[in-house]
């Protein structure tokens, strides 16, 4: 199976902001939180503390109890790096080489698939 390398890549490059939206709404602890969604108190600190990537289910639960929105749970930290096709040496040339080798059909036009 091959190493799994989105979920690292999102995780430096998104923070949560739990703590600050729990704040904003009036929410004076995590374990008011935990009750509000019925998450463990544990969870609610690991992902104030960013020991826990807030997943799509967790954060669900965490704007309905907030009333905030999605984009309110989340800040991007680091700007978008260029795609990993270009991390490869060497392979985007050859990429480039093979777009440009491909030739149209004489009767239609259009490139091969």
């Amino acid at each position: 199976m091959p190493k799994r390398t989105v979920v690292p890549t999102v995780t430096r490059r998104y923070r949560n902001r739990v703590q600050v939206c729990r704040l904003r709404r009036g929410v004076p602890t995590q374990a008011a939180l935990a009750r509000l969604t019925g998450l463990p108190r544990t969870t609610v600190n690991a992902l104030e503390r960013q020991r826990a990537f807030l997943c799509a289910p967790y954060a669900l639960l965490l704007t309905e109890a907030l009333r905030c929105k999605l984009d309110d749970l989340y800040v991007c930290v680091e700007e978008p790096t260029e795609p990993a096709v270009s991390t490869i040496p060497g392979l985007l040339e050859k990429l480039r080489a093979a777009q440009a080798a491909l030739t149209p059909c004489p009767t239609c036009g259009r490139l091969p698939r």
